[in-house]
């Protein structure tokens, strides 16, 4: 995600036009090395002479363990040839053209190519869509409105004639949290996020530190597990998601209490996304400066943060 978002605030910088797809059975574009010894036994419907069969690879398949790693392999080859170079992220890569620059984010067979020229960007993607087959899932052209999912998350502009880019949780995901937890949460409170310190050392004083149930644990556990990767997307939700991990061992009904409040406070806040740039970021810098701060707190256990800023994102 770190990634995504460095290619997000240079395409809001640069005006850069989005495209995103998917390579269909990418796995099994991916060659296996001569000198390697894959088999896979077919299943027992098959036989030769009465005998199982049992096959050699060429290439991989689902269900094979290299299988990733090889199709990245094949990927950054193909790439390669095309001209595309190496950046500071394996999954990265950039292709100067005449025109400007394209960038190529992948995620297994999710591909976000980005590109300052749209024609070299249709090029390039041209060219992978005649050595794979490939399916266009959303496009972004550049300083006009649209909208794309790439690796679960929703990347908006919501008008024409801006260069500010969107991104984060998409709402359905963000309201199946709610339907996962199975209860139903008044939205309330002052709208301020709530000290889960303190009223974890409240309630564990009024419900005690007894186990909940089995069936309240692994409640507890599945909605961490999805805020957890909300919070990917969120840095408000870190540290609240941060505390509430501490009892994922074994959550009590004081964590139980804190997760119900915390969950309040989320249902008044709950389609946050990050705008690029930020429309008030006092640390803006030169053109070719990057700012950064990083804190961290004596009074409170394992808090710490930072923020990396180039120019407004």
């Amino acid at each position: 995600l770190d990634s995504l978002r460095c290619v997000l605030a240079l395409a809001s910088l640069w005006d850069l036009w989005l495209i995103t797809s998917d390579v269909s059975t990418a796995f099994m574009y991916a060659e296996v090395e001569e000198d390697a010894c894959d088999l896979v036994l077919l299943p027992s419907n098959i036989s030769y002479k009465g005998e199982r069969v049992v096959c050699l690879l060429f290439k991989a398949m689902n269900g094979l363990r290299r299988a990733p790693l090889l199709w990245f392999y094949q990927l950054q080859r193909t790439v390669y040839s095309l001209g595309g170079e190496d950046t500071f992220e394996s999954t990265l890569f950039r292709l100067s053209t005449k025109r400007g620059l394209v960038l190529i984010l992948v995620y297994v067979d999710d591909l976000l190519i980005a590109a300052q020229d749209q024609e070299e960007g249709e090029a390039f993607l041209s060219k992978l869509q005649a050595i794979w087959k490939m399916k266009v899932t959303g496009r972004i052209p550049c300083r006009k409105k649209g909208a794309l999912e790439f690796l679960g998350r929703t990347i908006y502009r919501s008008k024409d004639g801006e260069s500010a880019l969107y991104f984060g949780v998409n709402r359905q995901y963000m309201t199946s949290i709610f339907e996962s937890w199975g209860e139903s949460v008044k939205i309330g409170g002052t709208g301020i996020m709530p000290k889960l310190e303190d009223l974890h050392k409240e309630a564990v004083k009024k419900f005690g530190e007894e186990p909940l149930t089995g069936a309240a644990e692994q409640r507890y556990r599945r909605v961490l597990g999805q805020l957890a990767w909300a919070a990917l997307s969120r840095a408000d939700l870190s540290f609240p998601i941060s505390f509430l991990s501490r009892f994922q061992a074994k959550p009590n009904p004081a964590a139980e209490h804190c997760m119900r409040t915390f969950l309040k406070w989320l249902a008044m806040h709950l389609h946050f996304v990050q705008r690029m740039p930020a429309t008030q970021c006092p640390y803006v810098g030169e053109p070719r400066e990057v700012i950064s701060f990083c804190d961290a707190s004596w009074g409170l256990d394992s808090v710490s943060g930072a923020i990396i800023i180039y120019k407004g994102c």
